[in-house]
């Protein structure tokens, strides 16, 4: 999950500025010499770096990945300072058409970025004791960054195929709340069918070995949960120990365990799946799409305040409320959803069997105990204290619910405050007077070299208020813009 998360910041990062421009006294030479030169260099010092690292010293695995995650930060430093400061974007969005703009940017993003994992793969095959090649190590985190570009691939599609319908670019210009509607549609379509594009993606199979997959399947009935499958995640010589389900309606929904966790005890492994069903009884992934979508909601509205009070702003209080939104809000709901689903499991199985096959998988991470929270999850340690506490006392049960249901009244107000955020746009669009539509109209004319069309609708605006300073500053700038050609 940490490749999955890393690569939405990333994308988020690169696109959140692509008319960024590079400096004017920059060369030509001096430009490509830093798209190139930059990701070089790092590979090359990670390369470096990660040879030194010792394997007869203790910590050594917790020591490594505390480097590999300081050297992505910096490859997403470099990916950021060559589309941002050095123009990359700018010299993409000249020479390549909507979408295979997007497609070329994901490419160069998961390029450099397997660059710099290759510069460090022998050393953590090394440490790990890992009996693949440097390819597969690749191979295997491409796949998890993939996870994160392929629906960001499909809202670009969805997106220009919107744009490229015959007037409806112009009418999403003028009407920004036109959008709310396919895009929410879309958010549900892609919950909906995401589990599909997991099973094509990752190299999976149906459980077949009995008698745990009759014993899953019962547990599954026995809570009125409905799942199409049990997948089996196969990872491997990687040895990877974990679980997830996937889909908002049962007969798309699988719960993926991987290859490694049926390896534990049984009692254990039901452990595991029943935390899956609990989020699933729970309807988390549902509250998650409808969370998604008030963010859209939130983010027209935004826009529209910024627009209005700070148009030169608008980047950095965007980022900071995405910041806001995801990192703390949706981070305080996620950790007591999964809190929650623990309760779940630990009611169904037993807190004993729960408690134990949390900490055989945090010992699949081979790191060392964190005490701080987690950004989705509590740390592992505290959810298995939590467990051991909560069968001893039970007044703190009723506390830990107390808090799940808090997390669920912040979603609800999280919700409902992004729904008023669109209906405010959507009235404050329907009461627009005419005169505005028609200085908007010719605005976006005039943006797309259709200095004719925009003369007319800026003539019509002018008609409409006479009076207005604006209007006849753009019917000048027009005329002067017929004149120059």
């Amino acid at each position: 999950m940490a490749s999955f998360f890393y690569a939405i910041v990333t994308l988020f990062i690169i696109f959140l500025n692509p008319y960024s421009e590079p400096p004017a006294s920059q060369s030509i030479f001096e430009t490509v010499l830093c798209w190139l030169g930059l990701p070089v260099f790092l590979a090359v010092g990670a390369y470096i770096s990660a040879r030194r690292i010792k394997c007869d010293e203790g910590k050594t695995l917790e020591r490594f990945l505390q480097f590999k995650r300081r050297w992505l930060i910096l490859n997403l430093i470099v990916l950021a300072a060559n589309f941002h400061i050095f123009g990359l974007f700018y010299f993409m969005r000249t020479v390549c058409p909507p979408l295979l703009l997007e497609i070329v940017v994901v490419g160069v993003f998961i390029g450099q970025t397997a660059f710099v994992l290759w510069a460090i793969s022998k050393t953590e095959i090394r440490i790990r004791s890992l009996p693949f090649s440097s390819s597969y190590y690749i191979l295997f985190h491409i796949r998890q960054y993939l996870v994160a570009a392929l629906p960001f691939l499909v809202f670009a599609a969805f997106f220009h195929l919107l744009t490229s319908i015959q007037g409806l670019e112009e009418a999403l210009e003028i009407f920004p709340s036109l959008a709310f509607l396919p895009v929410a549609l879309l958010i549900f379509v892609m919950f909906t069918l995401f589990p599909v594009g997991l099973r094509f993606l990752f190299p999976n199979e149906r459980l077949k070995r009995e008698p745990i997959r009759t014993v899953l399947l019962h547990l599954a009935r026995s809570v009125k949960v409905e799942a199409r499958d049990v997948l089996v995640w196969k990872t491997g010589l990687w040895r990877v120990a974990n679980a997830a389900v996937s889909g908002l309606l049962g007969r798309l929904r699988y719960v993926f365990l991987t290859d490694s966790v049926l390896d534990f005890p049984e009692d254990e492994v039901c452990a595991v799946f029943a935390h899956e069903l609990g989020h699933a009884k729970m309807h988390h992934t549902t509250l998650y799409m409808v969370l998604a979508i008030s963010f859209v909601g939130f983010t027209l509205f935004l826009e529209r305040i910024l627009l209005a009070l700070s148009p030169g702003n608008q980047i950095l209080v965007f980022v900071c409320f995405a910041i806001l939104f995801w990192f703390f809000l949706f981070g305080y709901i996620s950790r007591r959803f999964e809190q929650g689903a623990d309760i779940f499991a630990a009611r169904l199985v037993g807190t004993e069997a729960l408690a134990r096959a949390l900490l055989r998988i945090f010992a699949f991470t081979g790191t060392e105990k964190r005490t701080i929270l987690e950004w989705r999850h509590f740390p592992i340690e505290r959810r298995v204290e939590t467990l051991k506490r909560m069968s001893e006392h039970l007044p703190l049960l009723d506390k830990l619910l107390k808090t799940t249901r808090n997390a669920m009244i912040v979603l609800i107000l999280l919700v409902i405050c992004g729904l008023g955020g669109y209906l405010y746009c959507a009235f404050e669009d329907a009461s627009l007077p005419q005169d505005t539509i028609f200085f908007l109209r010719a605005r976006y004319a005039q943006s797309k070299g259709d200095y004719e069309r925009a003369l007319g609708f800026a003539k019509r605006a002018l008609d409409k208020k006479p009076d207005s300073e604006r209007y006849l500053e753009l019917l000048k700038e027009i005329k002067r813009m017929i004149g120059e050609r």
